[in-house]
């Protein structure tokens, strides 16, 4: 791979170098219901063919939301396919999204709805194309075997491309509408090979990421009796809580939080560091006091045992730390289930306010894999020491 080739490059030639892949492709996705159950809130037409579209904000790329309008009206005119738009982080897809869809002459669709990965995979799973530059959209595409067109903004995503043998549409910082064009005619013209070779490339990654949690238990047991200093580079944030006692975040280059593994989990501290350490649930708020916050859009506050830092914006809630309770409980959150997704050991439950639209996510483990769905609450809570106060 790629990376195996760039370690070797700079000089690493130990014999113990392993190659394998993404632990996506070993994720099973969503029920094919949920996928659809998606596809109707986006409101695209039922039975319609369509192709997705991933772009987020990058700068040096005024002109590159026009160009891409073009193409995505020629998959339109030509082939038939309605234009889905995906936001996989909308605070950095959101802007770049709405000028593609502004600068396009043919109609186009937009799931804004909050989704876990197995239901975007759903969702994916459904399409005929990937227009794409998230690297984890076109990672998710080629798990679902959906032939895809790359967008080229960092490295990372023509490595990926080159892997799996995919085209890239262009750079985004340099993109030609009539390459990219082009590009896509190829594509389809050759839409069954292409197909054929994904689906080859997509169960070998499968079998690769296989391997992973046997090298991590290998790992381990080596880390378990090496007495020197040892750096784990990871954006698996379920590696570095297994292997590492002591944890730096980092975000664009920035060292956001430092300290034990389990007090960095506890305690995040900023937007940006919650996220990267899986939290679910970052819900806008209003200090009141040291410890109290109001919850913006739900109506409620919420008590808290880590002090209220000034600058605190949000607070984070972890999915699994939410439990049912009274309207009289402390920290009661009124809620209204809006959906319900079924993974092998848990429920997915996104609420929003009874009169709103704000959202959370509720996670219930399962205790057997036909465990029946949770009821519908009217109302959840948080333990104050499971809520986390977050900066900017």
């Amino acid at each position: 791979g790629s990376s195996a080739r760039e370690l070797q490059e700079m000089g690493v030639t130990r014999p113990d170098l392993h190659v394998t892949a993404d632990p996506v492709f070993n994720l099973p996705p969503a029920s094919r219901e949920r996928g659809m159950e998606l596809l109707q809130a986006a409101r695209l037409p039922q039975g319609s063919r369509f192709a997705v579209v991933s772009v987020r904000d990058w700068p040096g790329t005024e002109e590159f939301p026009q160009k891409l309008a073009g193409l995505c009206d020629h998959l339109r005119r030509t082939y038939g396919m309605e234009i889905l738009f995906l936001l996989m982080q909308p605070k950095h897809d959101r802007n770049t999204t709405g000028l593609v869809r502004q600068a396009m002459e043919e109609p186009s669709y937009l799931l804004d709805t909050a989704t876990t990965r197995r239901e975007l995979m759903a969702v994916l799973g459904e399409a005929e194309l990937c227009v794409a530059m998230r690297l984890h959209t076109l990672i998710f595409a080629a798990r679902m075997a959906v032939p895809c067109l790359g967008l080229v903004y960092d490295p990372k995503v023509e490595s990926y491309l080159q892997e799996l043998e995919l085209p890239s549409a262009g750079h985004v910082e340099r993109f030609d509408r009539e390459e990219a064009i082009a590009c896509a005619d190829r594509m389809m013209a050759d839409y069954e090979g292409n197909l054929v070779r994904l689906r080859q490339k997509s169960e070998a990654l499968a079998k690769a990421a296989l391997r992973n949690e046997e090298l991590l238990l290998e790992l381990r047991r080596t880390l378990e009796d090496y007495r020197g200093v040892s750096v784990l580079v990871t954006h698996n944030r379920d590696e570095a809580y297994r292997l590492c006692k002591e944890m730096i975040v980092l975000n664009e280059g920035q060292v956001l939080r430092t300290g034990s593994t389990k007090a960095v989990f506890a305690d995040p501290q900023s937007i940006a560091a919650a996220r990267l350490t899986g939290c679910k649930n970052i819900l806008p708020c209003t200090p009141l006091d040291s410890h109290t916050v109001r919850l913006d859009g739900w109506n409620t506050t919420l008590r808290l045992a880590l002090p209220v830092p000034a600058g605190c914006t949000a607070v984070g809630i972890r999915a699994h730390d939410f439990t049912p309770c009274a309207a009289d409980a402390p920290n009661a959150i009124p809620v209204k289930a809006v959906s319900t997704s079924e993974n092998p050991f848990d429920w997915n439950l996104i609420c929003t306010p009874p009169e709103g639209t704000a959202q959370l996510w509720w996670k219930v483990s399962k205790k057997s894999l036909c465990s029946a769905a949770p009821a519908a609450p009217q109302y959840l809570c948080a333990a104050p020491e499971s809520i986390m106060p977050l900066k900017g």
